[in-house]
């Protein structure tokens, strides 16, 4: 995410159609048809819950933290910059036992930082260390954002990685930077950067396409996300279309922009939900943290009305 913002938590909370239920503590979860990507009979999930996970240290309180949840949740891992898959490899091992994964290769910030040669060669690396514990691979975060370097560089990483995971037969993720409003180059524009710079192969086959969202970078009108997400659907024809980032830096509005995050539905028939709260880490971990119980109300919520979809 765009850095006025400091880096914190990832981990996605997701359900199937019906009403879901899990086993609090325990680990028994991984073959599930509640959790996104996992089993024999995975299927693509019809409605997910995210937030993010920046670190991978203190994994029995992040594994407390995410299972204790009243739904069931897939886990989006910021892989750091500087860090080979090796510090990854039995931290994901144990969260892929309970949730579903999506690895992030590398965070938008640090982005300019690595050549196009290193950031495949990272994509190859990680790709092959982590493929039995990472469901989905996000190839490009925040990909228009201004601060990620020149265009034609930033075009040549996301797609290469694209192709190096799709020859694998894996699935693949993108996610923009909402910018509707807000100063900038016009060539950055969300849905003209996406339209203009990824080929027309990949906006066929994404898998997903998630928007990340922070009023506190872009503070202009807010989102009107049935537009949003028909104008992405039309541009991504297959993939489907979610909230890929959202949070504060805020403490008294943590509570209020948590909510209005989650809160989002858009009735398109491929619309997944996600919001990806990023400060799970440091807002959540462990559970007697506030916002833990404020989360776990609003996925509790759905649960009692059933799931949004």
């Amino acid at each position: 995410m765009i850095r006025l913002l400091a880096l914190a938590a990832i981990a996605l909370a997701t359900t199937s159609g019906r009403t879901a239920t899990r086993t609090k503590h325990g680990d028994a979860v991984a073959a599930s048809p509640l959790v996104p990507w996992h089993g024999a009979a995975a299927r693509e999930p019809r409605w997910i819950w995210g937030v993010t996970l920046d670190r991978v240290t203190g994994m029995p309180e992040i594994l407390e933290s995410l299972r204790s949840l009243s739904q069931p949740v897939a886990a989006r891992v910021v892989f750091d910059y500087g860090q080979g898959p090796d510090a990854y490899v039995e931290p994901l091992a144990q969260l892929h036992r309970v949730a579903g994964v999506m690895g992030e290769i590398l965070d938008s910030y640090p982005f300019k930082r690595v050549s196009v040669k290193a950031y495949l060669a990272r994509t190859r690396q990680y790709s092959s260390a982590l493929d039995q514990s990472v469901d989905v691979w996000e190839v490009g975060n925040e990909v228009n954002g201004a601060w990620l370097g020149p265009i034609a560089d930033v075009r040549a990483k996301v797609v290469g990685a694209y192709k190096i995971v799709k020859a694998k037969k894996r699935r693949a993720a993108l996610t923009l930077f909402y910018n509707e409003g807000c100063p900038g180059p016009p060539e950055l524009e969300m849905f003209e950067w996406a339209k203009v710079q990824l080929p027309a192969s990949m906006r066929r086959g994404l898998d997903y396409v998630f928007v990340s969202y922070y009023e506190d970078a872009c503070p202009s009108t807010p989102p009107d996300w049935p537009s949003v997400v028909a104008r992405l659907a039309a541009i991504f024809p297959n993939a489907r279309i979610g909230l890929g980032e959202s949070g504060t830096t805020d403490p008294r509005r943590k509570q209020q922009v948590l909510a209005a995050s989650y809160g989002v539905r858009v009735d398109h028939p491929r619309f997944v939900g996600g919001f990806f709260w990023w400060y799970f880490s440091s807002d959540m971990v462990p559970r007697s943290k506030p916002l833990w119980p404020a989360l776990d109300a609003l996925l509790s919520g759905s649960a009692t009305r059933g799931s949004p979809r």
